[in-house]
């Protein structure tokens, strides 16, 4: 509808450049150039067509794609299957496990993930050897404190101990690497290994939102002083349901199913005000991502720094003889290797190929030298 009504008929139609012929000639010249594309309704096309895809494929990748998981535990196996398996050689047993989708835990549509436990154990002992090689020799000096941490931890729930910057999702019950968050939306733990895919998504999702406000702004105008022109401005229209004058659900529905379609001026005021809604929404969203990667921080980290800085800032207003902690601390990220570098680390090294639906390695963030001066 949206197409053939408003990209091919604004785009594409020559009967307004025409204003000597008349209205005969007007008409017929019309349905000829509204059934046929010209090249301006192609290349629309094919943009809208582009940001779809990247949109699918990232999210797919973020989706199917471990976030890196510190330890995997063992399979649960039928008394059976265990039969076998002890009258097999280790070296033939399977390594893989696999996490159910509706677990929360990857996965999409009861498509389960399975991850070789044996790929995935060698990049976690790949992270915590680069990270330990290139540590901090000497704890942080006195009235220093460093968020994130730069040593290993210990999880108490999974009984193990992990890599720096590791955290224990409680929704997934399992402890990840680099923990951003755990979103819903992807159905999965954002993490060091999908962090890059799920950070492209939401570029594409904004860059799609503002494409459809650029193209469906004008049609959205011309509607709405349509309306003022017609009826005066007003609050509420003859439909009773606001400034964009929109039929009942049950109307809408209604005439779906008799005509099978709706009014393109209903389908304006629809999708407009909604991809602008999103729009505003996923912008703020990813302006806070990129500012905490610029950071060289995660939603976590950036959390428990403004709690540490919170508690200090009330400390040093509070009782001035608590001394369990200097009044005022010099918070440090040990991870932070400048604006660029740190974007570069989650995006990649060049830009470009996240506009192509390649596979791209990041690098790992590691903590700086002990040789640094901290100011």
């Amino acid at each position: 509808i949206l197409h053939d009504e408003i990209i091919v008929k604004r785009w594409c139609n020559k009967c307004d450049r025409d204003e000597n012929d008349n209205d005969n000639e007007n008409d017929g010249n019309c349905q000829v150039n509204i059934r046929n594309e010209c090249m301006s309704s192609m290349i629309i096309k094919v943009f809208a067509c582009y940001f779809a895809f990247m949109i699918v494929y990232n999210y797919l990748r973020t989706t199917f794609t471990s976030p890196g998981v510190v330890s995997l535990p063992e399979i649960p196996k039928k008394p059976s299957e265990a039969k076998k398996d002890a009258s097999t050689s280790s070296s033939s047993r399977d390594n893989s496990i696999e996490w159910r989708s509706y677990e929360g835990r990857g996965g999409c549509c009861y498509i389960h993930l399975t991850f070789d436990r044996e790929h995935e154990q060698i990049l976690v002992d790949e992270y915590t050897r680069q990270t330990e090689n290139k540590c901090l020799d000497d704890s942080p000096p006195e009235g220093t404190v460093f968020i994130p941490s730069h040593r290993p931890t210990y999880c108490r729930k999974c009984k193990h101990e992990r890599p720096s910057r590791s955290h224990h999702c409680s929704t997934c019950k399992r402890c990840v690497l680099q923990m951003d968050h755990h979103c819903m939306w992807m159905n999965n733990c954002i993490g060091h290994n999908n962090y890059r895919t799920f950070i492209w998504t939401i570029i594409y999702l904004v860059a799609g939102c503002w494409y459809g406000v650029a193209i469906l702004c004008v049609p959205f105008y011309d509607a709405i002083k349509q309306n003022i022109e017609s009826h005066g401005w007003r609050f509420f229209y003859k439909n009773n349901t606001g400034f964009l004058d929109l039929p009942m659900p049950m109307e809408l529905l209604q005439e779906v199913l008799d005509s099978g379609s709706l009014d393109v001026k209903i389908v304006i005021k629809l999708v407009f005000p909604f991809l602008c809604f999103v729009g505003m929404l996923l912008t703020s969203f990813l302006w806070s991502h990129l500012t905490y990667a610029a950071q060289g921080l995660t939603t976590l980290e950036r959390m428990a720094r403004e709690r540490f800085e919170r508690v200090q800032s009330l400390k040093k207003n509070g009782d001035e003889n608590d001394n369990a902690l200097p009044s005022t601390m010099l918070v440090v990220n040990p991870f932070d290797q400048g604006k660029c570098k740190n974007l570069i680390n989650i995006l990649g090294e060049s830009i470009w190929l996240g506009l192509l639906p390649l596979k791209v390695t990041t690098r790992q963030a590691y903590p700086f030298s002990g040789k640094k001066k901290i100011e």
